[in-house]
């Protein structure tokens, strides 16, 4: 998969089925093929900018939801990347 094109975000998270987990999208990307996936945050590239993936939850499912579809439970465990 490649990305054409990339904009950054704010307010958006992946959250895990059964919402116990929630990751803050640090951007949109759109493939070559056309498909718009959210970009979390997993750790740091060589000269410290932050590596961006799709979420590996699609096999564990999940959604995309705004900041104020947040149930309790997501808010409460939010990950944050370490960097």
């Amino acid at each position: 998969m490649k990305f054409v094109s990339f904009s950054a975000c704010t307010g958006w998270y992946w959250v895990t089925s059964g919402g116990k987990t929630a990751m803050p999208l640090a951007g949109w990307a759109v493939t070559d093929t056309g498909d718009v996936v959210g970009m979390i945050a997993s750790g740091v590239q060589d000269g410290g900018a932050p590596k961006l993936n799709p979420p590996a939850g699609n096999s564990l499912g999940g959604s995309y939801v705004q900041e104020q579809q947040l149930n309790e439970t997501a808010r409460a465990t939010l990950k944050r990347p370490s960097m």
